[in-house]
């Protein structure tokens, strides 16, 4: 599957020289893959925060090489006197890489920034940092003061956060511009004088988008189809037999769709009281409707669950994250279950090799990124104070101090659901986000 969004705040490559900027009408999307390219020689990026200070202690960033090795006691925050490790004093929630145009972003939220003299972007705002990958190192290029966000990821040349509670989105290019785009005409979109706001933006490539909407007042699927500038978009598409397509954690949102290698979006609802919405479509490559023929109900076949995330990892497979109680699914409740859902066979398989769903409570999980067959996903125990908004930083019953567990980044095989242990760090680490590069 070619990876379109992608929050995973880790690890950034040498991709070795120069981005060279496509056109935003090039039929490649944000996500498209590179040739066959040898693991050893796939680079990423590991994003981390000091546990003990969670978001006040600033983000660090470190370009890696190499997805098949397996890395243990490593160090990203803690690596402060290595000129290849890069320093935002904001912390940061979420973050994407942009394949197609080089760059990354850091997207920050109140409980991040810290007051400019400290070199922040200003206490209690809310923002971007930008950083353009050269010669395998992250150079900033500029960052920018939102009103909010929620969901983010990339498209095109861009990486973008959805306003909150609008039906507007930011977008930013690798040097740092941002263009700021809002519904002109509230009313073609509202249902019953309710408007929504976008919970997720696909790229469909050939300057087209597939962009997702909830409704608080309606359990249905709904997308809109536009171009990279937004200039033309359609009218809403709704298809009932899923409910709403959204994710979210208090005020962080998440991507609930993908699209496959072959162009086929998938979009997701993980969390309607009807079980029976609770489920997949998808949008043939090239169509403008939802397909008629094709409902994936994952209420069934994970027997009673709801889940939170759905993120790409290659071909037609999403890693799930289910909540741990058939009961509790809630934007405040427990997730961490794990499941490699296969879009074409319409099959789940559970993940095994990472903490129990039963333990999770005691862990936090970051965001992870999909790679030839395997998705790379960060898990943390808890931090002894929790003030995070993103990921699944819910989860703080008990603290390091209390716990043996230390930060793992683990390598899920989507064929099997086993994952192991792909990179195991320094206890002080708190990784945010995986970002795999060399695509």
């Amino acid at each position: 599957m070619k990876k379109r969004n992608v929050f995973f705040m880790a690890a950034l490559t040498a991709l070795s020289a120069t981005f060279t900027a496509c056109s935003d009408n090039d039929d490649s999307s944000a996500s498209n893959g590179e040739a066959t390219i040898n693991p050893s020689e796939v680079s990423f990026i590991v994003a981390s925060n000091d546990a003990t200070k969670s978001l006040k202690g600033g983000t660090r960033m470190k370009v890696y090489t190499n997805v098949e090795k397996t890395w243990t006691d490593e160090k990203v925050y803690g690596d402060s006197t290595n000129t290849d490790v890069v320093y935002s004093p904001d912390g940061f929630t979420q973050a994407k890489y942009n394949s197609q145009a080089g760059f990354f972003t850091g997207f920050i939220y109140r409980q991040g920034s810290v007051d400019e003299a400290k070199g922040g972007i200003g206490a209690g705002k809310m923002g971007t940092r930008i950083y353009q990958l050269v010669n395998g190192k992250l150079t900033e290029t500029g960052k920018n003061i939102v009103s909010s966000f929620g969901n983010v990821g990339v498209f095109g040349n861009y990486s973008y956060g959805a306003v909150n509670g609008d039906m507007g989105v930011n977008y930013f290019t690798a040097t740092g511009t941002m263009t700021s785009w809002t519904a002109p005409d509230l009313t073609k979109f509202a249902v019953d004088d309710k408007a929504p706001v976008i919970s997720d933006i696909l790229d469909l490539g050939n300057n087209r988008l597939a962009i997702t909407l909830y409704y608080s007042n309606r359990d249905s699927a709904a997308v809109v189809f536009s171009d990279y500038s937004f200039s033309t978009v359609s009218a809403p598409v709704f298809d009932s037999r899923i409910g709403g397509i959204y994710g979210a954690w208090r005020s962080a949102r998440y991507a609930m769709g993908g699209v496959a290698d072959d162009g086929t979006a998938y979009v997701f609802c993980g969390t309607s009281a009807d079980g029976s919405k609770v489920g997949a479509l998808r949008i043939k490559k090239g169509a403008t409707s939802f397909d008629p023929d094709y409902k994936f109900d994952i209420y069934t076949a994970s027997e009673g669950y709801r889940f939170r995330k759905a993120y790409p990892i290659s071909g037609s497979k999403f890693l799930l994250e289910f909540y741990v109680k058939k009961d509790e699914y809630s934007n405040m409740s427990t997730s961490g279950k794990l499941a490699i859902a296969d879009m074409d066979t319409k099959t789940l398989t559970w993940v095994t090799g990472v903490p129990a769903a039963s333990d999770m409570a005691n862990y936090s999980i970051g965001y992870g990124d999909g790679y030839d067959g395997y998705f790379y996903l960060p898990i943390n125990p808890a931090e002894a104070s929790n003030t995070g908004g993103g990921g699944s930083w819910h989860h703080a019953k008990a603290t390091r101090a209390t716990s043996s567990a230390v930060p793992t980044i683990y390598r899920i095989n989507a064929a099997t659901g086993v994952a192991t242990a792909f990179m195991t760090l320094d206890k002080n680490e708190s990784v945010k986000v995986v970002s795999i590069v060399k695509k």
